[in-house]
Order: C-alpha cells, then sequence, then structure tokens
C-alpha cells in the first residue's frame, strides 16, 4: 500500500472478503509481510502461509459475501496503525439457512514501511480483530434468530452494567473508604506514562518500538 488510509479498504478489506481465491491470494502476497500476524479472539496466527490459508478457508466457506458497511477508518502514520471500523454481510455453507448473516469487526492493522524504487510501501505485520460482544453473538447465531440473540445480550449487559454501577460500584467505594480510615491506602496517581512511538529505524527494520517516559509530578 501507498496509501493506507485510502487503500486498506478498497485494495486490501474489500478483495480479501470475497469468494474470489485468486484476489485472496493476491492480498497476502502483495500487501502482508513474511512474519505477519493474524490475533484473533478465537485464535492467533503466524506466517503468511497461515494467514493465507485461513482467508482462502473462510472464501471457501461462504456462498458469498453481500454488502460491506466501513463506519469509520482511522490512520496514525507515527505509529504505523490503521484502524477500520466495518460490518459485513457473509452466508456461511455450514448454517442450516442461506439468509445472510451480519458481523461487526473493528480490526487494527500494524504496518511497516518498505522503500522500495525510490517510494514507501507500506506491508501488513500484524491483524488484530475485535469484535463487540452482541455482534459476535448475532453473527454466529443463523436468521431469523440472530436478531433476537443480538436483542438478548445488549439487554443482558445492559443488567450486568446497572449491577456493576449501583451494587458492586457500591460496596468497592465503601470497602476503598473503609481502607483509606484505616490507612492502608494513600491516593496517588500514576508516577509515569509510558508513550510508544515507532522511529524510522525500527520500522524499517520490523522490531520493538521505542519509549518515551512522561513522569508526573
Amino acid at each position: 500500500m501507498e496509501n493506507p488510509k485510502q487503500d486498506i479498504v478498497n485494495s486490501v478489506l474489500i478483495p480479501i472478503l470475497s469468494t474470489d481465491a485468486t484476489a485472496v491470494h493476491s492480498v497476502v502476497e502483495q500487501y502482508c509481510s513474511d512474519d505477519v500476524v493474524f490475533h484473533h479472539p478465537a485464535f492467533i496466527l503466524k506466517g503468511k502461509q497461515e494467514f493465507q490459508k485461513m482467508y482462502l478457508g473462510w472464501s471457501k466457506q461462504n456462498y458469498d459475501f453481500n454488502k460491506l458497511t466501513v463506519h469509520a477508518v482511522f490512520y496514525d502514520e507515527e505509529i504505523g496503525r490503521v484502524v477500520t471500523d466495518i460490518t459485513y454481510q457473509f452466508h456461511p455453507m455450514f448454517f442450516p439457512t442461506r439468509s445472510p448473516q451480519t458481523a461487526r469487526v473493528i480490526t487494527m492493522f500494524h504496518l511497516r514501511p518498505v522503500k522500495r524504487a525510490g517510494s514507501t510501501r507500506y506491508l501488513i505485520t500484524r491483524q488484530e480483530d475485535y469484535y463487540p460482544t452482541d455482534a459476535i453473538c448475532a453473527a454466529v447465531t443463523p436468521e431469523p434468530l440472530s436478531s433476537m440473540v443480538k436483542w438478548g445480550v445488549q439487554t443482558a449487559m445492559r443488567c450486568s452494567g446497572l449491577f456493576t454501577i449501583h451494587i458492586f460500584g457500591t460496596l468497592s467505594v465503601l470497602a476503598s473508604s473503609v481502607v483509606e480510615t484505616l490507612g492502608f491506602k494513600d491516593q496517588h496517581v500514576a508516577k509515569e506514562v509510558i508513550m510508544e512511538t515507532v522511529d524510522d529505524d525500527h520500522r524499517v527494520g520490523g522490531v520493538a518500538a521505542s519509549e518515551h517516559v512522561c513522569k508526573s509530578k
């Protein structure tokens, strides 16, 4: 990719979320590094070969991919990250119905700049997928139950939030007040904040980020 913010959707997401094996193969070969890592909530894959097999397998397990909606794309050139927030439809062959499923996923792509022929191109070195709880539960439930499951999960999470705020939160405040009264706890702020940045030498080499420490007074 030459312009990650513009290319990530049209050059990466759309072709890789398709049933075209040639397109999937091309994306991995062109835009992924040899040591690419895929971090999914359910598994971790390492290397271009495993990355490619996973997407080819996902492509073959679906009749087609229908609609892809891009909610947001964020790009931070300084640290080499692109974050996408998308919702896409897919037709899994292993579900009892052929109604389209909907999945929302927030993905962080780690990029490595590589200089070629006087220009800089960016390769994907790591992909991290994050799924909202209600969205992933709905995605793995066949329609027409999917909408009901999503509503049920949202209701349960809302009840859990109210419990956390009004019951667990109150008990925590009371316990903390007792501990402070007895002199076992002092109020303080973080003594140091580590801001990660990636300098040019480290980014090109693909090794660890440098650290800048901000001392609090």
